[in-house]
C-alpha cells in the first residue's frame, strides 16, 4: 500500500441506479496485475466490492486510483397481505 495524501468519495442516485466513487491521490497501482480471486498478497477489498456490487471500473496512474461501483435496484416484492 502507498501513502494517500487525499481522497474524494462521491456518490449519484439515478434511476434504477446507484453509483459511488472514490478517487485518492496515492501512487497508485498496475490494475494489469490483479486478478479475480484474492491472493496471498492481497486482493480481499476488491474481491468483497466485487461481490456487492453489479459493476467495477478500476483506473490507476502514478497521480491516483479511481474506483467506481455501480449497483443496479432490484424491485422490492410487494409487502404480504394481511
Amino acid at each position: 500500500h502507498t501513502t494517500v495524501g487525499s481522497f474524494q468519495v462521491e456518490y449519484k442516485v439515478l434511476p434504477g441506479t446507484v453509483e459511488i466513487t472514490v478517487v485518492d491521490r496515492g501512487g497508485g497501482f498496475d490494475v494489469g496485475e490483479l486478478t479475480e480471486e484474492p491472493g496471498e498478497y492481497g486482493g480481499f477489498g476488491l474481491a468483497v466490492i466485487r461481490s456487492l456490487v453489479d459493476e467495477v471500473v478500476l483506473d490507476s496512474s502514478l497521480e491516483g486510483t479511481r474506483l467506481k461501483m455501480i449497483r443496479r435496484a432490484t424491485p422490492l416484492d410487494p409487502p404480504p397481505k394481511a
